[in-house]
């Protein structure tokens, strides 16, 4: 999975939503989450069950995504004065899902460097 963050002082519930997208490239399904301000939603045009154009270069994404939700920002605390960050965006497709299997036991024989 994915992530991106931002300062908790940049953001405000009040004007921020969480938005739910999902997008297919290459045959693989992605499902996007992302924290945005309303401005974004009005800029994009997002309404549940429409569509909107994705770029996301770092991600090698680029094309449509479905808009599947968009929530009410949930609640975000306060910088403790950490400087810690919100994730604002995440992204999880379905082989991040998958079980890894471990390799198979290696023999390894101790080595003496000293020979």
């Amino acid at each position: 999975m994915r992530q991106q963050t931002q300062a908790a002082s940049d953001i405000d519930p009040a004007t921020w939503r969480a938005v739910r997208l999902r997008m297919t490239q290459g045959g693989v399904e992605y499902d996007l989450a992302f924290l945005r301000p309303v401005s974004w939603l009005d800029a994009t045009g997002a309404k549940v069950g429409g569509s909107i154009h994705m770029e996301l270069h770092e991600m090698g994404l680029d094309g449509q995504a479905k808009v599947v939700g968009i929530d009410a920002c949930p609640q975000i605390e306060a910088d403790d004065g950490t400087g810690r960050n919100v994730v604002t965006r995440t992204m999880a497709h379905a082989g991040a899902n998958r079980q890894l299997q471990p390799w198979p036991p290696c023999r390894m024989k101790p080595r003496n460097n000293h020979e």
